[in-house]
């Protein structure tokens, strides 16, 4: 099969979008079995879009070969396919968002059969990815892509989200930034916390509004957080913004609401 069948056609053949037929395997796995060794192949040796793409498909589809490259790839990410020219982008920011994309296919493999190999593999490519996050776009897929095994995971991995966002503040204070919003990533991975840890996701959005008060866009993000905790210092935060004119004072409201678990 050409790499556009692989990618772009149904079971029986008909053309269709990528993630069109992402969903289908999820929804038909014996539909695609015997497409899983051209996937594989093309992974390894096809252009680097492909190879990109094959990954994304192999990876949500809970395939063991799909996270194994997804692991490597992110662990030295100076070798891979698409280095020094992206093959994917962000349509708003237009950044490099190959790893933004493995990161969705880690939480889309949610939706396929579990094993405790796959619950290994992915847990091992979070943590890979999370040693990138202060340089890379992530936007908050990977948060989210957390979140979705929230339970599973934080016990096993919350060292390295404290590690991811330490390293990002460090880059807050560097000259050659990424670019990227990374102070609105920073705000959405504080929220993987919530339940966890909340006095960690007080102390660093308190952080985020001293250095970043005009970042509209991270504000957001910060205000829905800390609208789903229930530490009272997350209230008093709230509130506090809520003073400061952001023009978010809607959302704000509705996040105290939340908070206090009535509506405005």
């Amino acid at each position: 099969m050409k790499p556009e069948e692989i990618l772009f056609t149904k079971f029986d053949g008909t053309p269709d979008l990528f993630y069109e037929v992402v969903w289908d395997e999820l929804d038909c796995p014996e539909n695609y079995k015997n497409r899983i060794p051209s996937l594989i192949d093309l992974m390894a040796h096809g252009e680097p879009y492909h190879r990109l793409l094959a990954c994304i498909m192999l990876t949500s589809w809970g395939n063991t070969a799909g996270f194994q490259t997804l692991i490597e790839w992110a662990t030295y990410p100076d070798k891979t396919p698409w280095q020094g020219e992206a093959v994917l982008h962000d349509p708003i920011t237009d950044a490099d968002s190959a790893f933004e994309k493995l990161a969705e296919a880690i939480g889309t493999s949610y939706n396929g059969l579990e094993s405790q190999e796959i619950s290994s593999l992915r847990e091992s490519a979070v943590k890979a990815l999370l040693k990138l996050f202060s340089t890379v776009f992530f936007d908050s897929t990977l948060s989210f892509a957390i979140c979705r095994g929230k339970y599973e995971l934080l016990p096993n991995i919350i060292e390295d989200i404290y590690a991811a966002i330490d390293k990002s503040f460090e880059v807050f204070d560097r000259q050659d930034k990424p670019k990227i919003n990374l102070q609105m990533q920073v705000a959405s991975l504080l929220g993987t916390l919530e339940g966890f840890d909340e006095p960690t996701i007080v102390n660093y959005a308190k952080k985020l509004v001293k250095n970043f008060p005009d970042d509209r866009q991270t504000l957001f993000e910060l205000v829905l957080v800390l609208g789903g905790c229930k530490n009272t210092e997350a209230l008093a935060l709230l509130e506090d913004l809520y003073q400061k004119n952001t023009g978010l004072e809607e959302h704000i409201l509705k996040a105290i609401a939340r908070f206090k678990n009535k509506e405005v």
